[in-house]
């Protein structure tokens, strides 16, 4: 965004009813990497998008359409460094395709080679551009506009892609580096969908963990498609401006 605010949205899913919740994983137990979004959420009946303003308040909202409750704090932009998003996107062949490229856009063109991509992970993460420049082997591959990384913990080479703030604001000093990758197809999706995750806490990985994976705990999570019902509203009410009855229709 113009103040280097980060924005990201799914416009190619031809679904619009799903869940947004702040999610909290508990600390121990073997549910940690589970999230009850259904009980924990919010419906709405509209294609949200998600904001990771500059200061750190990160949140779901459209202008006009729905509350923006669904929020908490992460971190600022013009200091740490940290993941921004998450999305998993489930059997991409049937979301709508691209037909015109706009002028005033960027692109940018991820292979999945001949492996069939019935699931795939884009993800986003926010970097300071001197030690991105450090820690990339120019004699072998270019700094940028894309190159290759290897992952700190799996050893996994994947391309990805540099964005640079826009010129008029002042976070000159960090990128958001872009990665997509083809995963597996998550248990039990059938159709066309997506799992998106983002406003993390702070979490810089130092020298000493740097060999550790990190672990997830408190963030804000959406998921579409979902099927609407008058029980499911009434269990975990609307974010829609219009109301229950407009989430409602068609229901």
């Amino acid at each position: 965004m113009a103040d280097g605010s980060l924005r990201v949205q799914w416009p190619y899913l031809a679904v619009d009813q799903g869940i947004v919740a702040v999610v909290h994983l508990p600390e121990n137990g073997d549910h940690r990497n589970r999230a009850e979004l259904r009980k924990e959420g919010k419906f709405t009946a509209q294609s949200v998008k998600f904001v990771h303003h500059r200061s750190g308040l990160a949140h779901f909202s459209l202008t006009g359409k729905v509350h923006s409750e669904i929020r908490r704090t992460s971190f600022p932009l013009d200091g740490p460094i940290g993941r921004v998003f998450e999305l998993t996107v489930m059997l991409p062949e049937g979301f709508k395709s691209l037909s015109r490229l706009r002028p005033e856009r960027t692109y940018i063109n991820f292979q999945s080679g001949s492996a069939r991509a019935d699931a795939l992970q884009i993800r986003g993460e926010w970097r300071r551009i001197a030690d991105t420049i450090a820690n990339t082997d120019r004699r072998r591959v270019p700094v940028g506009p894309m190159t290759l990384w290897r992952h700190r913990v799996t050893g996994e080479i994947s391309p990805v892609a540099f964005f640079v703030p826009p010129l008029s604001c002042s976070l000159r000093s960090h990128v958001l580096c872009v990665m997509c990758q083809v995963v597996p197809l998550p248990s039990g999706a059938d159709r066309p969908g997506i799992v998106f995750m983002g406003g993390f806490d702070e979490h810089e990985v130092t020298a000493r963990i740097a060999s550790s994976p990190i672990e997830l705990r408190d963030f804000l999570a959406a998921m579409y498609p979902t099927t609407s019902s008058k029980e499911i509203i009434r269990a975990v009410g609307s974010i829609d401006l219009a109301g229950e009855m407009a989430a409602l229709k068609g229901s």
